[in-house]
């Protein structure tokens, strides 16, 4: 993932928190705000209630990417994303998880 797709900032976040959508589902949450720029802006957060341990939050954070490298979705409709995971994410296989994600960003578009 380039620099230039990376939501960064706080002022950034407090802009998709407050003005965006949010999609939910069991293992995950979105947020999504559309933006002017010509492409898209993720940011993918594991707190730690999700597992106390980082090799785990990290996992799910490396998966999301390799999905959405694999899936062109930065490409899609220009908006910042904000992908939060849940407890349940962890024991989901990682089909599951590029299917729930597939799925989940899907309904962005519409």
């Amino acid at each position: 993932m380039l620099r230039i797709h990376s939501l960064r900032g706080e002022q950034n976040f407090n802009i998709v928190f407050r003005r965006g959508r949010r999609l939910e589902n069991p293992f995950f949450r979105i947020h999504y705000f559309f933006n002017k720029l010509p492409h898209v802006r993720l940011a993918l957060v594991a707190p730690a209630t999700t597992s106390k341990l980082a090799v785990v939050r990290n996992r799910l954070r490396r998966r999301a990417r390799e999905w959405v490298r694999l899936n062109s979705v930065l490409t899609e409709p220009a908006c910042d994303v904000v992908l939060v995971f849940k407890k349940n994410a962890v024991k989901m296989s990682k089909k599951d998880f590029y299917e729930e994600l597939r799925r989940a960003f899907g309904k962005i578009g519409s």
